[in-house]
């Protein structure tokens, strides 16, 4: 608690206790020092206090276990930008009040874009709560490919495969294109479960969208064919990926080896 206020003094000596950059590095100072009540007083001395300001204090509250203060707190803030939500989000992940992040979440989605929603859903997908993960993806009012995305995996990650295909099936309806991340995640779903029709169809598909010269899009698709037995299917997108990586050479020869043909393998 000693550096705070020797640099308040320095900053009043110097004539810059109206500056905001510098109050608010004496705004953080004071955080640091777990004087909190000394960072929300001066908080109130700030000429034209900045975003900066507020998102200081708020991130102070989260960070010594004072939820209640920092709900409060932001709650109260003029001055909010898409850092305060990730902050409060965040916060609440950190403290493990996930419930009372879906609660704001909820009551405040109206202001949330896309990017904060993402968030919010791998937070609550992270900590295993798929069913509060769907709430948040079912309720953000803008989705954009990165969201998609996020749900396909979480999906995929916790064994929930045909959900994964229900949401890209969904994406698809909403007129959203997938990019190569997509295509890969749902093709993995399909070689799982040695779906290699419905595979062929979405071979097509990615063929129809430009994305058949893509080396992420071939592997996965590489990767099913080889593992579902098509292997000389697999040995000829093989041939088509353009500049072949460990990954492609790992899917054909571990295809090979799986059918017997040792001598193609080496």
């Amino acid at each position: 608690m000693y550096k705070a206020p020797v640099l308040h003094a320095s900053l009043i000596k110097n004539g810059f206790n109206a500056h905001v950059y510098q109050c608010n590095i004496l705004l953080q100072a004071y955080i640091n020092s777990q004087a909190l009540y000394d960072a929300h007083k001066l908080l109130h001395f700030i000429p034209q206090s900045s975003v900066v300001s507020y998102n200081t204090i708020l991130s102070g509250y989260f960070k010594f276990g004072l939820v209640s203060q920092a709900i409060k707190f932001f709650d109260e803030t003029p001055k909010r930008d898409c850092h305060a939500w990730n902050i409060e989000l965040s916060g609440f992940v950190k403290n493990h009040k996930l419930g009372e992040a879906l609660t704001h979440f909820m009551n405040m989605r109206s202001n949330l874009d896309a990017f904060l929603g993402t968030n919010m859903f791998k937070m609550h997908a992270e900590a295993g709560e798929i069913g509060d993960a769907r709430k948040v993806f079912d309720g953000m009012p803008s989705r954009d490919l990165v969201t998609w995305n996020a749900t396909i995996s979480c999906y995929s990650k916790y064994g929930m495969g045909e959900m994964s295909v229900e949401i890209f099936r969904q994406l698809g309806g909403e007129g959203i294109s997938a990019d190569e991340y997509t295509y890969a995640i749902v093709l993995n779903e399909f070689a799982a479960r040695w779906q290699v029709f419905k595979a062929m169809q979405m071979h097509l598909l990615i063929i129809r969208h430009g994305f058949c010269s893509d080396r992420f899009t071939n592997n996965a698709l590489a990767n099913l064919y080889s593992k579902c037995g098509y292997v000389v299917s697999a040995s000829r997108l093989f041939e088509e990926i353009p500049g072949q990586d460990v990954v492609s050479w790992t899917v054909l020869i571990v295809g090979f080896l799986q059918r017997g043909h040792m001598e193609e393998a080496m």
